[in-house]
């Protein structure tokens, strides 16, 4: 629904409008991870959690959002000095208000996490997906306006904060009595948030300043495609595993084996949408964005090869968090930030946007390279180890490379067919050869467990070719 919810603004929106929310969303963002104190990674890892724990880390979200709204407000006046925008000024107050909105979000609903019961959160993120899609194309449509986007994030804000209260109610108080024993647990947390925004939210500001808005807004809707296998697929995968992980904390075997075992399933699913993406990037932004985006296509290529591979790793933050580690992945962030940022900063401003391409997928291989330092740290094995259980998916991309780059040029009338159904054979015919390569390896191997088994498994007509050899 986010990615529909994109689509259709983008096509009813211009890259300038987007180029000018981008500066504002990636601040207030940048404001609420950098005062991020781990609500709901608290919530899960304190079991025996009283009310007075709760009212400390509502007291505690509180005043974080008044800050974030503060801030925003008083420094309204000077971004659009900076940005030389007047539009900056009612943006930036509208971002803060609607940051205000989500702190006051219940801190007794992460409980459903510690549970490991999805199905609320579900219901919580599908509302706010549907109020801020509802909500967002009709102002679009109606006035073909930047504001859409903001009333469409307000919607869905303000969706997620009844709902959190609806599922399960408690009123929280305000007060800090527990807050010293929190900060024990959220300290490195929170340090490690204040470096994760800036390694995540940075791009988009320093392009805001050194290149033009409709640039601006190219980058930030091609990372948000090039992203959308790992951010739909893996990170709601990693995030489930964060809870059962902690549940799994005194058999650190049984531990690394479930993190071997997600990184083999995500990387099943994920890395063949990443390569399957890249190579119809020019038909897929023609689709879905129009003429307007033109270099949004190249970004996708550059990006999503390196994003297939970044996947593999995605469960590691939880890995290390439910192992106490959070230290570790703070001065994980700091190199990355200290080796990041120059050759980005230099890259935008020597060569524009181009270089900023180029330079913000090619770190996504660095980050990929570090967190599985931290897995080889933290579990004592190699630290390709999760590359090597995804070694048949891996393999089996051989399929989706063969397709496009011999099979397909061999028939070159489908370059006539309508560009939907051009996409939909695309992906039709690559996914099949993705999926024979990767049963015929399978079975050569004899069957071992695996992703595979658990699929045959599943599913019920299938059980019987799933027992090894």
């Amino acid at each position: 629904m986010g990615l529909v919810n994109t689509l259709i603004l983008a096509r009813l929106l211009v890259p300038d409008d987007f180029g000018l929310i981008a500066i504002a969303v990636i601040i207030t963002q940048l404001l609420q991870n950098v005062s991020d104190i781990g609500v709901s990674y608290t919530v899960v890892h304190y079991k025996e959690a009283e009310d007075k724990d709760y009212d400390a880390l509502f007291t505690l979200s509180l005043i974080r959002g008044v800050i974030i709204f503060l801030i925003l407000t008083i420094s309204a006046p000077l971004a659009a000095r900076i940005y030389d925008d007047p539009r900056l000024l009612t943006i930036f107050i509208a971002m803060g208000a609607i940051a205000l909105v989500q702190a006051l979000i219940n801190p007794k609903f992460y409980e459903f996490q510690r549970k490991l019961d999805f199905s609320k959160e579900f219901l919580v993120n599908i509302s706010d997906k549907i109020f801020s899609v509802i909500v967002s194309v009709s102002i679009a449509i109606l006035y073909q306006n930047y504001w859409a986007i903001i009333f469409g994030i307000a919607a869905g804000a303000l969706a997620k904060l009844f709902i959190s209260y609806a599922l399960r109610p408690y009123l929280p108080k305000i007060g800090l009595k527990a807050v010293d024993g929190l900060f024990k647990f959220t300290g490195w947390l929170t340090g490690l948030s204040i470096l994760a925004a800036f390694n995540n939210k940075l791009d988009v500001l320093i392009l805001g300043k050194v290149l033009p808005a409709d640039e601006t807004g190219n980058y930030f809707i091609g990372y948000q495609l090039a992203d959308l296998p790992s951010s739909e697929l893996a990170a709601p995968i990693a995030r489930a595993l964060f809870p059962g992980l902690s549940a799994l904390k005194e058999e650190p075997t049984k531990m690394r084996e479930t993190l071997l075992r997600v990184a083999e399933c995500v990387a099943s699913i994920v890395m063949p949408a990443c390569i399957g993406l890249a190579f119809i990037a020019d038909d897929f932004v023609q689709l879905v964005l129009g003429d307007n985006w033109a270099y949004v296509p190249a970004l996708i290529q550059w990006a999503t090869p390196f994003a297939a591979i970044t996947c593999v790793y995605s469960g590691v933050h939880s890995y290390a968090i439910a192992k106490g580690a959070a230290k570790l992945l703070f001065f994980r962030e700091l190199f990355f930030f200290f080796f990041r940022t120059p050759i980005f900063v230099g890259a935008a401003l020597i060569y524009g946007l181009q270089g900023a391409i180029i330079a913000g997928g090619s770190m996504l291989l660095v980050n990929a390279t570090l967190f599985s330092l931290v897995f080889g740290y933290l579990s004592k094995e190699s630290p390709l180890l999760p590359l090597w259980r995804a070694r048949r998916s891996i393999a089996s991309l051989t399929g989706i490379v063969l397709y496009f780059m011999v099979i397909r040029p061999l028939f070159p009338v489908l370059e006539t067919f309508p560009i939907m159904v051009r996409i939909a054979l695309d992906i039709l015919i690559s996914a099949s050869m993705y999926t024979t390569f990767h049963i015929s390896l399978w079975h050569l191997v004899g069957k071992p467990e695996g992703v595979e088994q658990m699929v045959f498994s599943s599913v019920p007509f299938l059980k019987k070719f799933s027992n090894p050899v």
